[in-house]
């Protein structure tokens, strides 16, 4: 088994004091073939997009092998990627569990989310949707707040994880719900989570839209009440926001993009942008993602993508605080 603190404590220094040094001419990029790494298990909403990504962008990138890298919530992947030799060739399939939630809520986690990597593009958001069990009659979010009010400590809700999307936004809508008494189950991912609830088991959980989600949702499997974007998605138009039935402010997201180690040169996190956005435009591959439950994010340079995961950072800090998540 991983010794998780020895991760999380070993692994900065050898990222912060590293020497490692780019070449200093680069030859024609990419010249050989690329490696994603996936931070988490094959089948989660990261490994979809990641090989989403990858297909399309063999086209224009050549090779490009995803691998899958799960462990400590993600935190796996993602150090290994930060210890790279920055020369573009081994580059990371980040997001807001990766950059925001995980480095906000684990202490002492092995890598800066900002300074240990350069952003070549956050391309693609994917929102939650609020999915009630088939013993669950409610319809709204009124009506399962007003149950969990009636009912102290009866409801429960299942999350991949601590720490996870899926936990710190069932966390928020708690806490904006009224401090509503609903017991949380963390499951080793969403698989198992889904067909607890999909039983009947725990009653409600909170997941990316995906289309297994929307086919869960239109086979009366699950009931989707909301989605937590701001406004409506394309993919499930009729559904409301849990904005429009009476949390205001509430919106949560997760975002997608790719990342390098630091000092990766600029002209090649450039070239991996815009052969991204190169790719956005490709109608078909933006109907993939939408098909898939992921809205396309375009246009973002570098630098917006920086500073957009920093915009995410300090929206997701105090409330990672106001909900008992420890922050440095």
């Amino acid at each position: 088994m991983i010794d998780r603190r020895k991760l999380l404590s070993g692994a900065t220094a050898g990222i912060l004091m590293g020497t490692i040094e780019a070449p200093a001419a680069q030859s024609a990029y990419p010249s050989r073939p690329l490696k994603l790494v996936i931070p988490s298990s094959p089948g989660g909403v990261h490994d979809i997009i990641g090989r989403l990504w990858a297909d399309k962008l063999q086209q224009s990138l050549g090779s490009i092998h995803a691998e899958n890298k799960a462990g400590a919530g993600s935190i796996i992947g993602a150090v290994e990627v930060a210890r790279s030799q920055p020369d573009g060739y081994t580059l990371l399939l980040g997001s807001n569990t990766t950059h925001v939630l995980q480095p906000l809520q684990t202490p002492n986690v092995a890598y800066h989310p900002v300074n240990d990597f350069e952003v070549a593009t956050i391309f693609a958001t994917t929102s939650l949707a609020l999915l009630v069990g088939p013993s669950m009659d409610v319809k709204t979010v009124p009506a399962l707040i007003a149950r969990a009010k009636e009912q102290p400590g009866k409801l429960s809700y299942a999350h991949a994880g601590v720490g996870t999307s899926t936990h710190v936004t069932a966390e928020l809508f708690r806490r904006v719900g009224g401090d509503l008494d609903i017991v949380p189950v963390p499951y080793r991912g969403m698989g198992p989570a889904t067909l607890d609830v999909l039983a009947g088991r725990v009653d409600l959980m909170f997941a990316n839209i995906t289309a297994q989600v929307v086919e869960f949702h239109t086979s009366n499997r699950m009931r989707m009440i909301a989605v937590t974007s701001p406004q409506r998605i394309e993919l499930t138009p009729e559904i409301p926001t849990i904005i429009e039935q009476g949390l205001s402010g509430f919106a949560s997201q997760s975002f997608f993009g790719i990342y390098a180690p630091r000092r990766t040169p600029a002209a090649i996190i450039d070239h991996i942008n815009a052969t991204t956005q190169a790719a956005l435009a490709d109608q078909t591959f933006e109907s993939r993602l939408l098909k898939a439950g992921y809205e396309s994010l375009k246009g973002l340079s570098p630098a917006q993508s920086k500073s957009y995961m920093q915009d995410e950072i300090d929206k997701w800090r105090p409330i990672m605080a106001a909900i008992d998540q420890k922050v440095d």
